[in-house]
């Protein structure tokens, strides 16, 4: 019985250990895309709102050499349509790495204008 609850509690322990990293991972991929990524629009495919054993999430593409997509799970709970566009920052080298922003809604040709200016700026500062 002894031995039951160790293994027990050092799988649980290395799940948390590794669901910890791998959290911290993730931020730091997010972190390098905001600071080097490059720019690009992308646009919603399909939204879904999950149900009981499944993640809800924005399905996204956007058009490089070749039509790329990726996915986020978060979402503002209202206006959101699928053919919305916005901006997009994706890893030079693999673009498959990318992120959606929603805070940054692309109308026309002057918002990509102006958030391209306002990354540049941005970047500018940082270094």
């Amino acid at each position: 019985m002894r031995v039951k609850s160790i293994i027990i509690s050092l799988v649980l322990l290395f799940i948390l250990v590794f669901g910890f990293l791998n959290r911290n991972q993730v931020k730091e991929e997010k972190q390098l895309i905001k600071d080097t990524g490059s720019l690009s629009i992308g646009t919603v495919k399909s939204i879904s709102k999950g149900g009981y054993h499944s993640n809800g999430g924005i399905n996204y593409f956007f058009k490089l050499d070749r039509i790329y997509s990726g996915r986020i799970s978060d979402w503002p709970s209202k206006g959101l349509n699928k053919g919305d566009q916005f901006l997009v920052l994706f890893l030079e080298k693999d673009p498959r790495r990318s992120i959606l922003l929603l805070d940054k809604p692309i109308k026309d040709s002057t918002d990509f204008q102006r958030y391209a200016l306002e990354f540049e700026e941005l970047r500018k500062k940082q270094k």
